[in-house]
């Protein structure tokens, strides 16, 4: 059986030259394994432009499958794990295949957990000006909220113009985070 090379990439390379900002990875796959789903898996992790990753949990690992592949189209399934601050419906998703824009399915209903949380965040409570300089004190301020997560899946399809021999995939949830941020991966399978 033919080593299956993995490798990951980052889009810092890419930004220089133009390219994407959001977390890429990449696999070389071989044509004939493409009937085993496990032979074009590709885990990856939603990040915003800015670099931030939305969570380093397994738990929340999104994963992309090359679901079929001929000369004139390209199909995927993909599960997007979100928290629940940035999950939206797949049909708000945009996503491109090789930069066609692609049809975008909900497979199933949403997997989404939520419960009860409480956070402390430390705040200005007092600020005094005097000829010596300023006084600043701060306190802990207690902060409830909803946390929770979803799973979306998801299938895809978008046209090709001809045989492709690198397929890339991006996904963009846009403005699901703070100040409208947009979140987004790459996946890209070299197909040999």
């Amino acid at each position: 059986m033919d080593r299956i090379a993995l490798r990951l990439t980052t889009c810092a390379a890419l930004a220089v030259a133009g390219g994407c900002s959001h977390q890429k990875k990449t696999r070389t796959v071989r044509v004939a394994d493409l009937g085993n789903p496990e032979s074009s898996r590709i885990y990856n992790f939603m990040n915003a432009t800015s670099g931030e990753v939305e969570t380093r949990s397994d738990h929340l690992m999104d994963e992309a499958v090359i679901a079929e592949l001929d000369s004139s189209k390209a199909c995927f399934h993909l599960i997007v794990r979100s928290e629940h601050s940035i999950d939206v419906h797949p049909s708000q998703w945009e996503v491109k295949v090789n930069d066609v824009v692609a049809h975008v399915e909900q497979d199933g209903e949403a997997d989404q957990k939520f419960w009860d949380t409480t956070y402390t965040r430390m705040e200005t409570a007092f600020v005094r000006e005097s000829p010596r300089g300023t006084t600043e004190v701060r306190r802990p301020v207690e902060y409830e909220g909803v946390g929770g997560y979803a799973v979306r899946r998801a299938r895809l399809c978008a046209p090709l113009d001809k045989p492709a021999g690198t397929l890339t995939l991006e996904v963009v949830i846009p403005g699901a985070g703070p100040g409208d941020m947009d979140w987004g991966q790459v996946f890209e399978w070299r197909l040999m």
